[in-house]
């Protein structure tokens, strides 16, 4: 099961608290078999909580937020340092890191005709999940990966390699590929995640 960044702008559920968003699912999910969850970029703040609810074997964030309980998204960029970061990286690439071109932002590696439909296909995000709290008392009890992008130019490697360690206390595994891998590498990414985790790399 994928919770996508942009499986969180859609629909007139965004106007609930998160808190009410993840009980009042419990309703409508009817899950039978074994789990493994996984949440890419702002998917990062909605996969815990499916993986909590369906009682997921496995939990792997890719190039994903971490938030803290009772953490807003809106404060997660300055809790997280993430100005700072991108600045530095900014500083040493020549501005590729945090450009405002999507292209090279989010899509770097991906054949330009997918990349732009892509774009094409983007949705604008919802506000509402930023100033509400993260509803989660503490991370689930889910054995837990976390996967990085070595050419990912909207969150840096070493921005995640600071971040993960003090957030979920493990390493987090490393792929080739921009932001959004599943453009740029998709086989590389598939082989990570249908392998499993690298030897020590789960958490919590």
């Amino acid at each position: 099961m994928i919770m996508r960044s942009d499986q969180a702008r859609r629909g007139p559920h965004l106007r609930e608290p998160p808190r009410r968003i993840h009980r009042s699912r419990q309703l409508e999910c009817v899950w039978s078999h074994p789990a493994v969850i996984w949440g890419h970029s702002l998917g990062g703040c909605t996969a815990p909580l499916a993986a909590e609810l369906l009682g997921a074997t496995q939990l792997v964030m890719l190039a994903a937020m971490v938030p803290e309980p009772g953490e807003s998204l809106d404060a997660w960029w300055s809790n997280t340092g993430y100005p700072r970061a991108v600045a530095k990286q900014a500083a040493q690439d020549g501005g590729i890191t945090g450009n405002a071109d999507p292209m090279i932002l989010f899509y770097n590696g991906a054949p330009k005709g997918l990349a732009r439909e892509a774009e094409r296909r983007a949705q604008a995000q919802s506000l509402a999940p930023m100033w509400a709290p993260w509803p989660m008392d503490e991370w689930p009890n889910v054995p837990t990966r976390f996967i990085l992008c070595r050419d990912d130019h909207f969150c840096s490697p070493d921005f995640f390699r600071e971040l993960v360690p003090h957030r979920l206390g493990m390493e987090p595994e490393e792929i080739d590929g921009g932001h959004y891998p599943m453009l740029s590498g998709p086989a590389e990414l598939a082989g990570v995640l249908v392998n499993g985790a690298l030897p020590g790399n789960v958490g919590r």
